[in-house]
């Protein structure tokens, strides 16, 4: 139990914290994704990119409309696509 000052103080150290290292873990990310392998290592592209391209892609280009039984009824291409596939 301590008084109203000393918790705001400490909440916001706390936030303080909680910030860098949000900012820290996103500067992470970005420098995994980036970073080539070295010529000896055992995998040869980015480690942030494995699935980071089509078809599992956050911004795919065609989305496809299924029905019940998982069969595709048509494709929808161009802005509306990559809107839908977002959603």
């Amino acid at each position: 139990m301590f008084p109203v000052r000393v918790f705001g103080e400490l909440e916001y150290i706390f936030g303080c914290f909680k910030l860098m290292f949000i900012i820290l873990l996103i500067m992470m990310m970005c420098f995994l994704s980036i970073v080539q392998p070295r010529g000896e290592a055992y995998y040869h592209e980015p480690l942030g990119t494995r699935y980071g391209n089509h078809p599992y892609s956050f911004f795919n280009l065609v989305y496809n409309a299924k029905d019940e039984n998982l069969k595709v009824e048509h494709s929808i291409e161009g802005s509306l696509g990559t809107l839908l596939g977002v959603w």
